[in-house]
């Protein structure tokens, strides 16, 4: 959050109702961390993305749901219980920088995706696009 609340700090200032209560709770929340606490989360992100990477050498990729339950009305997702939920899948990448994408399931009625992570950019695409034709086929 810490780095997010610095990229969206001028706006998030000046209109800061252009985000969602949802989104504009985490960048405030992302304010408070002092740069010590930041740093030493940075070492553990180094770490964890050391630990990924090692997990990646010994397959292609990791292909899974994006989201571990049904997607919640627009006015639910800023309660925090429920925003920890919607990213419990995706958390990972977001904290190792580790590529990752959601492909979106056709022909469903709730948002469905498949997220698949890999441990570099080409991996990921070539994987998505496999995935996604796969999909086309069936749906």
């Amino acid at each position: 959050f810490t780095e997010a609340a610095h990229v969206h700090r001028v706006s998030l200032g000046e209109e800061p109702l252009l985000y969602g209560a949802d989104v504009r709770a985490r960048l405030v929340q992302g304010r408070v961390y002092d740069l010590t606490a930041y740093l030493r989360a940075r070492e553990r992100q180094d770490s964890l993305r050391a630990r990924c990477l090692r997990v990646l050498g010994s397959v292609t990729a990791v292909v899974g749901p994006t989201l571990a339950v049904v997607p919640p009305r627009i006015e639910a997702a800023g309660d925090p219980a429920v925003a920890a939920r919607l990213v419990a899948n995706t958390r990972l990448a977001n904290l190792t920088g580790l590529p990752a994408l959601s492909i979106p399931v056709p022909g469903r009625d709730l948002p469905v995706g498949v997220h698949v992570e890999a441990a570099d950019d080409d991996v990921a695409f070539a994987v998505a696009a496999a995935v996604e034709a796969a999909l086309a086929r069936v749906g």
